[in-house]
């Protein structure tokens, strides 16, 4: 059944939306169909209505879509990823976890950090939180699950 309006979303960090939303509207225009790109509720709604069928294209981070992509039988098909136009990416699709310290920090690796206080954006982040939690100790993520049971 084709639906009535094809909807939109982003559930990356707000700074994507006007971007996602241009995308939407070019769509629309293109394509001669109805479009709405859904925003003002949070991130995890957008991924419940994506994941229910009643958003159908979804912007969203690596970590998540695997999840979704691994299933048996997958509900979504990947239509694009981004290749950053920055020198470091070396045009590539790569991630990119940056750590910034305080001035003056003595910490210049990972290790250094261990047993310190972290602020990250959120757990199913993979450059943001997995990749960090990997390049660190062991020995301190194993103690911090043990801690939070």
């Amino acid at each position: 059944m084709k639906p009535d309006t094809l909807r939109f979303t982003s559930c990356q960090a707000p700074i994507a939306e006007e971007f996602c939303a241009a995308v939407a509207r070019y769509v629309g225009e293109h394509l001669a169909i109805a479009v709405e790109f859904i925003d003002g509720i949070p991130w995890q709604q957008r991924l419940h209505e994506f994941d229910a069928g009643r958003i159908h294209v979804c912007w969203m981070c690596g970590l998540p879509y695997v999840w979704r992509a691994d299933q048996p039988e997958p509900s979504l098909e990947l239509l694009a990823a981004p290749v950053m136009a920055g020198a470091r990416y070396a045009n590539q699709p790569v991630y990119f976890s940056d750590v910034v310290v305080p001035r003056g920090s003595p910490a210049s690796s990972f290790s250094e950090l261990d047993g310190l206080r972290w602020a990250y954006n959120e757990d199913t982040s993979h450059s943001g939180y997995n990749a960090p939690r990997f390049s660190c100790s062991t020995a301190y993520w194993q103690a911090r699950a043990v801690s939070a049971m």
